[in-house]
């Protein structure tokens, strides 16, 4: 949390100097220039930066009305404000307390209002920001396009919506607190990439330390936009392939009231026969700030969607790719009756009090429901004759989360060092409600899903989804995840550098009880019924040291460590499992400047009991698993140039395992992945291209089924005009067929095993148009 505001624009005075703004920046308490401040200018021609020169001086070319200025140092809070251009501006910024949780807790509405961005060059762990300018230069759709763009993160897409993320070489858990809106849980069964994200952050490694049940490769934090200024944008978008969109972007600010509203309508196609996607999102959102001490924020969100499920691509092999990659990539395998349902309304409130300097206070309380109803369709085998058998069940998932957050935040100097001390208390109440209707067919080995009608590889047909007759699951699931947190961050200043040092505890409690009533068997849960019920405590410590030697550079080395209750899943007499836990090691170094940085990093993880699929299809507790590697990526802007480039080597395998043997790739982990992307731009004009390379990786644990390397392509030109902005973008230029997941699976009429793979969306170009009426 920022415990002192960048509390002040001293001046600004539209005065006669050009198409431009210039001023300079300052420290608010000693009047020292700030050198190397980075300054960016919002209009509605795009955005610019400058980096202050050694006199804290700047000027940033920038035509005339309205521009949102943005002013942001290592070690101060980031000034947020709209001046009218062309104008001279003072901007005397405030020294802000930062802590290695802050990157992640800034984030979280429900905890912090000010929403500025956290200083990631002081923080003792890898942290990515893939912020909105990005995503919308990249034409990102989902969060696939988006962590393509953070150097050890992939995104493991099974034919529905919202792709499981893969962190330094571990899924996830979609119900687990893995991916975040703000920084509170959601159940990740759906995209977060809405109109309104502002930026989305990554940290990478075990953060148990500060959101408590966390698989150990990380989180991912959705950032939504906030309100401020006068603005309105509509957005319209078509593409090649029949997909498109509607936008629209308005706020408007009146005093100490601030009102913003996101919505959009999007019709998606796939170049798959049969396949689409629909949906409508609204987001409305206000802010209150009486005065410089107090914000209050309080926004919702609503999506109602549905897509059509892909089954994916059925091949016979045991090891290659060859039968698959000789199926067009058109073909449809599914029923267009089979499809994935959401529906999600949320409400988010949050409260920021600053007091005094050096003392902050923050607390918030969110409520959400989201509703999952979705057709699971499978295809079970291959014949030689080239049938394709299927199967199907409707699944429908319910959760209601109610979360409630409290902390402080206090500035103490004792002596020469000065001491961050943040202290706080959250806790979650969940309900989970599950239901399932499928038709049964009684077999020796007890009731099974029954097939539905199977149909031609080489030229599918839908036959339609028979009507499901029997109730086959019911089962509720509540529970309380509560933590307290306490970190101290110290900082001592050496000249022109500094040391911090954090240390960092929390002790996380979790219980759940379960009633599940099962007639066949599922991956999840053996069929009978049985009622459970589980309480953890757990204390997940994490340490960090930052050695800042000179403004702008930072050696780091830190250790943390993670813990998951398994909630969803039991073992094959209907028993819980432990929880999995994991603890790393990583050491790097990150460089700023105004114009450019970068950032390097070597990291050691090992996760203990891991559940792998052992006989019978049920999962086993028998895991021990270890991620290494190296990860470098640097971004630079200046000049109508923007760059960004990354590279990942990543050692990702089992340890130990009584199903799978030691040495096994963790699967989706590949061992190189690396991307470079560049846009430029001259005047109205700005053209770019980027290109993602994936190496081979395991496309399931524990088999022999690898997915091939591929290179990605796209390209892009804008043409920005005073109130028009119309982008050309050609996705997947060249074509390729990039596997987003494959599985294998015993093949009931062959003796090699079933393979399912999924495909990449196929070429497609798109034209948009932003309006901005004002």
């Amino acid at each position: 949390m920022r415990i002192v505001r960048a509390w002040t624009l001293a001046a600004a005075l539209a005065v006669p100097v050009g198409a431009q703004v210039t001023g300079a920046v300052a420290d608010a308490e000693t009047r020292v220039p700030i050198a190397g401040a980075s300054v960016l200018a919002e209009t509605a021609s795009g955005t610019l930066g400058r980096a202050a020169d050694a006199d804290g001086r700047f000027t940033i070319p920038a035509p005339a009305g309205a521009v949102r200025l943005r002013v942001s140092a290592l070690g101060y809070a980031t000034l947020d404000t709209t001046l009218t251009a062309p104008a001279r501006v003072e901007v005397l910024l405030a020294p802000a307390v930062t802590t290695a949780a802050e990157v992640v807790v800034q984030a979280r509405r429900s905890e912090t209002a000010t929403r500025a961005d956290a200083p990631v060059l002081l923080v003792p762990q890898s942290v990515a920001v893939v912020g909105r300018g990005v995503l919308d230069a990249q034409a990102a759709r989902d969060a696939r396009d988006a962590l393509r763009n953070v150097p050890g993160a992939q995104a493991d897409a099974r034919g529905e919506p919202g792709a499981i993320p893969v962190l330094r070489g571990f899924q996830t858990d979609q119900t687990g607190g893995g991916v975040r809106r703000n920084g509170v849980e959601i159940p990740y069964l759906y995209d977060g990439l809405q109109a309104n994200v502002e930026r989305v952050e990554v940290l990478r490694g075990p953060a148990s330390v500060l959101y408590g049940r966390l698989e150990p490769g990380g989180v991912v934090n959705f950032i939504t936009e906030t309100p401020g200024g006068q603005l309105a944008e509509v957005e319209a978008e078509t593409g090649t392939l029949g997909s498109g969109r509607v936008a629209a972007d308005v706020g408007t600010e009146r005093g100490p009231l601030a009102a913003r509203l996101n919505a959009s309508v999007e019709r998606q196609q796939f170049g798959r026969d049969e396949m689409e996607a629909t949906e409508a999102f609204v987001a409305p959102a206000v802010r209150w700030r009486p005065s410089r001490m107090l914000t209050v924020d309080v926004d919702a969100e609503a999506i109602t969607a549905e897509t059509t499920i892909d089954p994916g691509l059925p091949a016979v092999g045991p090891r290659t790719f060859d039968a698959v990659d000789a199926t067009p990539r058109e073909r449809f395998h599914g029923e267009p009756d089979a499809v994935h349902r959401w529906r999600s309304a949320g409400l988010f409130t949050n409260a920021d009090w600053t007091p005094r300097p050096g003392l902050g206070l923050r607390g918030g309380v969110s409520l959400a429901r989201y509703r999952l109803d979705r057709g699971a369709l499978d295809l079970d085998s291959l014949t030689a004759g080239g049938d394709v058998a299927r199967s199907v069940r409707n699944e429908g998932l319910g959760f209601t989360y109610l979360k409630g957050t409290a902390f402080a935040d206090a500035l103490v100097r004792t002596g020469p060092v000065t001491h961050a001390l943040t202290l706080g208390a959250e806790a979650i109440r969940a309900w989970a409600q599950a239901d399932g209707t499928a038709t049964l067919a009684s077999t020796d080995a007890g009731l099974q899903f029954s097939s539905i009608p199977s149909v031609d590889l080489d030229a599918p047909q839908p036959t339609g989804v028979p009507p499901a007759d029997v109730d086959y699951l019911d089962a509720s699931i509540g529970g309380l995840d509560a933590g307290i947190f306490v970190q101290d961050r110290a900082t001592l200043r050496l000249g022109r550098g500094a040391i911090h040092a954090v240390a960092a505890a929390r002790v996380s409690h979790v219980r759940f009880n379960a009633t599940v009533r099962a007639l066949a068997d599922t991956p999840e849960v053996p069929a009978g019924v049985s009622v459970r019920s589980a309480s953890v405590t757990a204390v997940t410590p994490s340490a960090g040291l930052v050695v800042e030697p000179v403004p702008g550079l930072a050696l780091y080395a830190s250790t943390g460590t993670s813990f998951n209750p398994i909630v969803e899943r039991v073992d094959r007499n209907g028993q819980p499992f432990e929880p999995t836990t994991g603890v790393q090691v990583e050491g790097g170094a990150k460089v700023e400047s105004g114009w450019a940085a970068a950032a390097a990093s070597v990291f050691w993880i090992r996760k203990d009991n891991a559940l792998t699929i052992g006989p019978g299809g049920f999962a086993d507790q028998t895991g021990r698993q270890r991620s290494r590697g190296v990860e470098v990526d640097a971004r630079a802007q200046g000049g109508g140039l923007t760059a960004l480039a990354t590279y990942a080597y990543t050692d990702a395998e089992v340890i130990e395992d009584d199903n799978v043997p030691p040495g096994t790739p963790l699967a989706f982990a590949p061992a190189h992945a690396a991307s470079g992307w560049v846009e430029i731009a001259r005047g109205p004009l700005a053209v770019r291209a980027g290109a993602w390379v994936q190496g081979a990786r395991s496309g399931t644990l524990g088999s022999s089924l690898t997915l091939p390397a591929a290179v990605t392509v796209d390209a892009g030109a804008s043409l920005i005009l005073p109130r028009v902005t119309l982008r050309l973008d050609a996705r997947n230029l060249l074509g390729v067929r990039d596997y987003t997941a494959a599985r294998t699976r015993p093949n009931r009429q062959a003796e090699d095993p079933l393979i399912v793979a999924w495909l990449a969306p196929a070429r497609e170009v798109r034209l948009r148009a932003v309006v901005r009426p004002w």
